[in-house]
């Protein structure tokens, strides 16, 4: 049993956004660098037995937090009055959205929440103190962690969005579901009798398929957020492209995949000393590169005029054509802006 008394800090993280993970990935442990402090986030395991729907039907639960029975026990009690303060807010540690019940196995799980684990200094303040002072020397020692939470995380998300189809933005998360006019009551006056009219209420799913991060993905996204590492600008264009390509916005996604393209460019002929004329555009850049930088052969017709006839002729690509600029420009920032690996 671990020793409770070390010096360890230990937290529960609510992540902003669920994350969806493969089997791989749960119950294992990823290095972390919050506030310049060293620790591990462990992810949630699979619970087989103890499903709202009865036994076989998997649930995320807590993670074996290696501290003994008790402090497992009083993990166990915190997440269930989480979840008890929270009508609908579903299941604590995340949902398993992809399984087989014979044999037993999980392809899929979105992850709401992390056991974290923190390596602290002897002289670090970790018992409670006489009063509840939130300027107390402990409170005031671990400030810097709830202050840089919100940074790694969403260091942690942009480098998960580009290394994967998922969609992770918490202030603008995809839609999940609509009901045309929710909100809105109408209603006549029959002799002074307010009379409501019930409507035609209907009610659209929208599924959003995402490929499961594997362990290596995973742990990479932590490594780079760990870092601190931002990644150039035409990566996170190319992430808008896509996330506005899902919003059925195709318009402003060939024009984000183009100008990551010419930023590309830009800085490839930069660092191969090419010679361009004064204030060059995304086609000259691509005619005077196309076989230095070995440009797909339809880049022009699939990326540059598509993108040129949405800024110039006000022009709304339909979805097939956004998606192939999308392609396209993914090929040319794989081979001239690689991700980490």
């Amino acid at each position: 049993m671990a020793d409770l008394t070390g010096p360890y800090l230990y937290g529960v993280y609510e992540l902003p956004a669920s994350i969806g993970v493969s089997k791989g990935c749960l119950g294992k442990s990823f290095p972390i660098t919050i506030a310049s402090r060293h620790g591990k986030a462990t992810l949630p395991i699979v619970d087989w037995n103890s499903g709202r729907w009865g036994k076989g039907n998997p649930v995320l639960a807590a993670p074996v937090t290696g501290l003994g029975a008790t402090p497992d026990k009083q993990l166990l009690r915190f997440t269930s009055n989480r979840e008890k303060g929270e009508p609908g807010r579903g299941d604590f540690w995340g949902q398993v959205s992809a399984w087989r019940a014979e044999p037993q196995t999980v392809s899929t799980a979105f992850v709401r929440a992390v056991w974290l684990q923190f390596r602290v200094s002897a002289t670090d303040p970790l018992r409670r103190p006489q009063s509840n002072d939130a300027t107390s020397p402990r409170e005031s020692a671990y400030a810097e962690v709830y202050g840089d939470m919100d940074r790694w995380f969403e260091a942690l998300r942009t480098w998960l969005e580009l290394i994967s189809d998922q969609d992770l933005d918490p202030q603008h998360p995809l839609p999940t579901g609509h009901s045309p006019g929710s909100g809105l009551s109408l209603f006549s006056f029959d002799q002074a009798q307010l009379d409501y009219f019930l409507g035609v209420r209907t009610i659209s799913s929208i599924a959003h398929m995402v490929t499961p991060l594997t362990v290596g993905r995973l742990r990479l996204g932590f490594r780079q957020a760990n870092m601190n590492v931002a990644p150039s600008d035409a990566r996170l264009l190319l992430r808008d492209a896509y996330a506005e390509t899902r919003r059925g916005r195709t318009r402003r996604a060939v024009i984000d995949a183009g100008s990551a393209v010419e930023l590309t460019l830009a800085d490839f002929a930069a660092r191969g000393s090419v010679t361009m004329p004064p204030k060059p555009t995304l086609g000259v850049y691509v005619k005077a590169l196309q076989a230095r930088a070995s440009l797909p052969a339809n880049t022009q017709v699939a990326l540059v005029d598509v993108r040129n006839a949405a800024i110039h002729e006000n022009h709304t690509p339909t979805n097939a054509d956004s998606h192939t600029a999308l392609e396209v420009a993914s090929v040319v920032l794989n081979k001239l802006d690689p991700l980490p690996t």
